[in-house]
């Protein structure tokens, strides 16, 4: 009895784990690859040479311009994406303008 309920406090603990990896800083509403919302694991595959070369652009065709390839990054195939991305914001909202340094 008591084994079957530690084993269940486990297992309702990595549950909680997995989903709060999944909805973790908002990134859980942009599509991709349903193991890369919670582990990198499927990049080894990747590197290894087993995969396709072609993934990258594979899963952009599929899924979009915007695509979450792990737990915290996501993959962007649109260029014009760069100012969105690197730019910072105003504390109002407004882009601040580069400083010289």
């Amino acid at each position: 009895m008591a084994l079957s309920f530690a084993f269940l406090s486990l297992l309702a603990a990595f549950c909680l784990y997995l989903l709060r990896i999944y909805y973790r800083k908002g990134l859980d509403k942009y599509p991709g690859p349903f193991v890369a919302n919670f582990t990198d694991i499927w990049k080894v595959w990747y590197a290894s040479g087993a995969a396709d070369k072609q993934y990258y652009v594979d899963i952009h065709a599929r899924y979009g311009d915007i695509v979450r390839v792990g737990p915290n990054e996501l993959s962007f195939a649109d260029p014009a994406a760069i100012d969105d991305i690197t730019l910072p914001f105003e504390a109002d909202g407004r882009r601040d303008s580069l400083r010289k340094v």
